[in-house]
């Protein structure tokens, strides 16, 4: 057990290491800090240091991890940090910025935490998309109001249009990427782990969909 974490911890300190050179090549201000601890533990701890940076930026879980492994670092920072998380795929695009953001709004107040969360992405982007969802079914409750989000981005500066998206049965976290690779985007926001149309239990339904799916960064505020 002892060479396993042994090896753990080169892999960690070669990471951070080359992560340390590439900022500095850039001129980003940075802080190394290598941490290490048992799967129950880690999580927690990892968030409350995620407290003081801005935002926490995270791999994307891999299909088949348990729920001590990555899903519950990203549930942890989600929820016990205060910070938005930023879960990248295993090979991003070679961005320097997105150009093409899409915001999944519901109406929720993590839709409306995501959205100003995001705003410094929102303002560098060309295009901002609302994908709102509109049931499928008569009888289900109308769509959310967007308008006021709007006007409140474009008060940021930010000229944000209205896609709206039919809510059929089935798989909404496909139909939500399917509907982000329609438009190119670059970036999907939205609000985590809340009782909405987007989204079933903690880490079911579309929230797993989009962790374990996503070929984009998603960028993501409770």
């Amino acid at each position: 057990m002892s060479e396993v974490l042994q090896s753990v911890k080169s892999q960690g300190e070669v990471a951070l290491h080359d992560c340390k050179t590439h900022c500095e090549a850039k001129g980003v201000s940075i802080e190394i800090r290598l941490m290490q601890g048992v799967s129950d533990e880690f999580p927690r701890e990892f968030a409350c240091c995620a407290r003081h940076a801005d935002i926490t930026v995270l791999g994307q879980p891999r299909r088949g991890d348990p729920l001590i492994g990555q899903y519950a670092l990203v549930e942890r920072c989600l929820f016990a940090s205060g910070r938005p998380v930023i879960v990248v795929p295993p090979t991003p695009a070679a961005i320097v910025r997105p150009t093409t953001v899409v915001a999944a709004w519901d109406g929720s107040p993590q839709a409306a935490r995501a959205c100003n969360d995001a705003l410094i992405f929102l303002q560098q982007a060309e295009r901002v998309v609302l994908l709102v969802g509109v049931p499928a079914d008569p009888g289900e409750n109308d769509e959310p109001a967007v308008e006021d989000m709007v006007a409140h981005l474009k008060r940021h500066g930010v000229a944000a249009e209205v896609v709206r998206l039919t809510l059929e049965r089935g798989d909404i976290g496909k139909l939500l990427l399917a509907k982000a690779k329609e438009l190119k985007a670059d970036m999907i926001v939205m609000g985590a782990f809340h009782h909405s149309r987007w989204r079933e239990f903690i880490l079911g339904g579309v929230t797993l969909t989009m962790l374990e799916e996503a070929t984009l960064p998603l960028f993501m505020a409770h």
